[in-house]
């Protein structure tokens, strides 16, 4: 009859809807009617609209594609430095580098020793950081590495002058259970990951010919290998990873563990990331070929080779929202509210 009392179960949370990326629209539409009673007020009409609610983001609108970027894992990063990003790059005199700071929340400021230059050369239209002298490099003590063991490193540049077999690119210097990414080649850099600290294998084999580029170090403990890769391409076959690195250490770039090998030339960008698949390094080495001008050192079969790596910005989020739909003001339910945001929960 009537008089009855509509009993609802769910719960119905009003006010405006906000989201902390930026504004929001409305997309998709569809509305049902609604006939609720209550108490001995006569029975009223009300809409019921469901829709779905397109929300901006930093990264774009939601339910559309765009570029793939190392933000979108962010979680997953144990640190980035980016040369392009010069907000990042502390000077000193002239464009002499002092502090090249981490992009991701750990704070793994990168310190300076020599001369790095910035703002003097680019790539793909970027900036670079010159590492024009011997022993110019960079690094940062107490570097955490993933309590399971996985992680990659990434390391995009181009390592022109080599004097000895154990100039460096990367390394990551600990009591144990450490490594470095080495020419192994007196007079050019071939690329190599030398680890005889106890990890397993001693190092990867070396890559057949002069390299630069893009280099990946991925060390998957819970498959028990790790892995060299250069633009793409795996040098050699798995090697043994059956201790996981040491748990803390200094990160250094162009310089070897040992501190005397260090090759000269020019770095863009710098990844770790603590997981290891496939389709991470992939879509992270198809970023850095696409931004730094490299695709034409990716192989033919890499799935980026020709194409930047795409990503979906979230997926629409359904919303329910509510309105009084007549002009009778006599509603014990609604009472003289219009309902502008109604999600219900």
């Amino acid at each position: 009859s009537d008089t009855s009392t509509a009993v609802y179960d769910s719960l119905v949370v009003t006010g405006d809807v906000s989201w902390s990326g930026g504004s929001s629209t409305l997309a998709n539409d569809t509305r049902n009617t609604v006939n609720s009673l209550s108490g001995n007020w006569n029975k009223v009409t009300h809409v019921m609209t469901r829709s779905s609610l397109q929300i901006t983001t930093p990264q774009g609108d939601t339910g559309n594609t765009v570029d793939w970027l190392p933000d979108v894992i962010s979680n997953t990063h144990e640190g980035w430095w980016d040369a392009s990003d010069q907000t990042t790059i502390v000077t000193s005199t002239g464009n002499t580098v002092t502090t090249w700071n981490d992009l991701t929340t750990n704070n793994y400021d990168l310190s300076a020793a020599g001369t790095p230059q910035t703002g003097l050369t680019q790539q793909n239209g970027l900036n670079l950081i010159d590492i024009d002298n011997e022993s110019d490099h960079f690094e940062v003590d107490n570097f955490t590495i993933p309590a399971d063991g996985n992680v990659m490193f990434f390391i995009a540049c181009d390592p022109s002058g080599v004097n000895n077999i154990h100039d460096s690119v990367l390394s990551y210097d600990a009591p144990s259970q450490d490594f470095q990414i080495q020419s192994n080649n007196g007079t050019e850099f071939r690329g190599q990951i030398w680890s005889n600290t106890g990890i397993g294998d001693n190092g990867s084999e070396t890559a057949a010919s002069t390299t630069s580029g893009i280099y990946c170090a991925a060390f998957d403990f819970t498959s028990g290998v790790y892995n060299l890769f250069i633009n793409g391409t795996k040098i050699g076959t798995d090697n043994s990873y059956t201790t996981k690195l040491h748990p803390t250490g200094t990160l250094k770039v162009f310089k070897n563990r040992g501190n005397d090998q260090y090759p000269t030339g020019a770095v863009a960008e710098v990844l770790a990331v603590s997981v290891v698949t496939d389709d991470i390094r992939q879509l992270t080495e198809g970023y850095l070929a696409h931004k730094w001008g490299l695709t034409h050192e990716l192989p033919g079969d890499h799935p980026y080779k020709n194409d930047t790596p795409q990503t979906p910005v979230l997926g629409p989020v359904e919303e329910y929202f509510s309105m009084q739909s007549d002009s009778n003001s006599n509603d014990a339910t609604w009472d003289d509210i219009t309902y502008d945001h109604a999600m219900v929960l």
